[in-house]
């Protein structure tokens, strides 16, 4: 299945609205199995060229053995982008026991409030106490971005 919808991550207009879409077609691909790409759309009349080849993308990965296949596009001023989303099986991660000697990483600043400062700083990760886990972070997102109200 390919859902066609308006852009809310990449170009010009964006709209939140279309947001939602993208968390239901993960929840079901993860949790049901469904195979559900998505493909936003900065202009629905113009973007009819756009729509057989990333169908024609689609239906070849179906058929193919693809260890981690695309599932989300966006067709903005007359491109094709492909997702940076990553595919996980979430019991297969639950599996994966990090070792006692990890590593930990604290973000840190040379100087409060200037983003060319902030450094990584590598530390030993603490010993566990009783009732308390240990959660790997695989991804984060920061958003310098100002905006005058």
């Amino acid at each position: 299945m390919l859902w066609l919808t308006g852009c809310c991550q990449i170009g010009d207009v964006t709209n939140p609205n279309y947001a939602p879409v993208l968390g239901v077609a993960r929840v079901l691909r993860n949790d049901v199995q469904l195979d559900f790409g998505t493909l936003e759309l900065d202009n629905f009349e113009a973007a009819t060229n756009a729509v057989p080849d990333v169908l024609a993308q689609c239906q070849r990965r179906v058929s193919e053995t693809s260890i981690d296949p695309e599932y989300e596009w966006a067709h903005v001023e007359g491109r094709t982008f492909i997702s940076g989303y990553t595919y996980i099986k979430v019991a297969q991660e639950q599996e994966i026991v990090p070792s006692s000697d990890a590593i930990v990483r604290r973000l840190g600043q040379h100087k409060p409030g200037a983003m060319n400062s902030l450094y990584r700083k590598a530390l030993a990760a603490p010993t566990l106490q009783d009732e308390e886990i240990r959660i790997e972070v695989k991804v984060t997102g920061m958003n310098s971005e100002v905006r005058e109200f």
